[in-house]
């Protein structure tokens, strides 16, 4: 069940963001519960396992599925760019 949430971003920041989500094919409310499901389940299971700062910052706001290999994520994504 979708709940709503208001936020007060920046309208620069929010344009960047549609401009972002657009670009990858998902919505801005996609790419806002995906990075806050990954604070949540981080939280959980500990720390990024890393000290840098940028590193923290950013972890988890790319989605990874784990039932791929390297090898199997680099083909679709040459795949996704190419066609």
């Amino acid at each position: 069940m979708s709940g709503k949430l208001t936020l007060s971003i920046d309208k620069k920041v929010v344009a960047m963001a549609k401009q972002y989500a657009a670009a990858q094919g998902r919505s801005l409310s996609n790419l806002v519960e995906e990075y806050l499901k990954s604070l949540a389940t981080h939280t959980a299971e500990g720390s990024s396992g890393s000290d840098d700062p940028l590193v923290r910052e950013l972890w988890g706001s790319v989605p990874y599925k784990t039932d791929l290999t390297d090898k199997e994520l680099l083909h679709k994504a040459r795949m996704k760019k190419l066609l």
